[in-house]
């Protein structure tokens, strides 16, 4: 799974980085004899409930505040949310983060950008999944060739359009990395847009932030919206979610690499949302078809981990999960098989170094304190 991590350190980080190494000793404070409290209900949307009503191993959860405490983990961890049957049973702040903190997603991003994708997608905005991505750019056509025109929505959706993109054997923050070329370009889009095709679209995967740039930069063609105001409209407001903001590209274009902030208990909602076929509440907010897609390996990062429309896969814990991840320990983490949505998240750093260990301690906790008290 290091490989696979280390997937998920090379996101835009390049904004909002600053003030971001921060932490402190819990707000709830996990003390060796940690207690634990029903979250509280609000008029947010969320049902909540106790462990036991849920039957979660509630001593495995104490073992896991506890380390946390005694390991320091509190020193950079922001939340850890559980959601099981369409109720939320558990909630941790740590440090200055509280219920109205927003958490800065990173490249989980990419999978909320992929749902707001599959929404304009279903309203008739965007057609097939097959469709050659050109085909929405005519703007940067001198820029395509028979090769480029070999790819498709699909290609862009599941990381395997075949460019020549280099992001994860080049430092993170370096000019050699494009995704931090691409964002100092000033237009990201073109910047894609103008890399050669290096493998056949669709036989290798290659982690790719341009991919969800190009899906918001169709979404601002079809719609004439950015995906910030197409995605208030169509996935935040239909689930009660008003409170959030978006990093930008210096020419305007919402960062879809990783530029959303958003408070833990919304974050569980997209999580929800997918668990359910794209339902909230009765409404359906995402056709299940795009949800069955989304959570479909297209692509195989490595031996065990899959890749579906912006979401990965793997076994953990004898659980096969779904998540979207970010740089410094971001997850939205979905247990199909036991109806539980995870939210953590954590503060980050531009030391990798440091971040990759964080993210190692995080994992630790979500395979063996979490996932096995379900």
């Amino acid at each position: 799974m290091k490989r696979a991590n280390q997937y998920c350190i090379a996101l835009l980080a390049v904004v909002g980085l600053s003030g971001c190494d921060g932490g402190g000793s819990s707000s709830n404070p996990a003390a060796v004899d940690y207690v634990y409290r029903v979250p509280a209900q609000r008029s947010d949307g969320w049902l909540v409930s106790s462990l036991d009503a849920e039957d979660l191993d509630g001593q495995r959860l104490a073992d896991m505040m506890n380390r946390i405490s005694s390991q320091r983990h509190d020193a950079f961890l922001r939340n850890i949310l559980i959601v099981k049957n369409n109720k939320l049973v558990f909630e941790e702040y740590f440090g200055d983060a509280g219920i109205d903190a927003l958490s800065h997603l990173q490249s989980a991003t990419k999978s909320i950008v992929s749902a707001i994708f599959g929404i304009a997608k279903s309203n008739g905005y965007v057609g097939s999944s097959d469709d050659s991505l050109f085909n929405y750019f005519p703007e940067y056509q001198p820029l395509s060739n028979p090769d480029k025109e070999a790819i498709t929505l699909q290609h862009v959706l599941s990381m395997t359009p075949g460019l020549d993109w280099n992001e994860n054997s080049t430092a993170t923050f370096g000019a050699q990395n494009d995704n931090i070329a691409a964002y100092q370009s000033n237009n990201y889009i073109e910047y894609v847009l103008q890399k050669n095709v290096v493998s056949t679209p669709g036989t290798t995967w290659n982690y790719n932030s341009g991919c969800p740039m190009l899906l918001a930069g169709i979404i601002r063609n079809q719609t004439g919206m950015h995906i910030d105001e197409f995605g208030d409209q169509n996935l935040f407001a239909p689930l009660g979610i008003t409170d959030l903001r978006w990093e930008y590209q210096s020419d305007g274009l919402p960062l879809a690499t990783g530029g959303l902030w958003i408070k833990a208990r919304d974050a569980a909602k997209i999580g929800q949302l997918f668990l359910d076929g794209g339902l909230w509440n009765g409404q359906q907010v995402i056709a299940a078809e795009w949800v069955d897609a989304s959570l479909t390996a297209h692509a195989s990062p490595s031996n065990d981990v899959d890749y579906g429309y912006l979401w990965w896969t793997q076994i953990r814990a004898s659980h096969r999960i779904w998540y979207a991840a970010g740089y410094g320990g971001q997850l939205i983490v979905l247990v199909p098989d036991s109806d539980v949505t995870i939210v953590i998240n954590a503060n980050y750093t531009r030391d990798t170094d440091v971040t990759s260990q964080r993210q190692s301690d995080i994992w630790y906790l979500l395979t063996n304190f979490i996932l096995t008290s379900i």
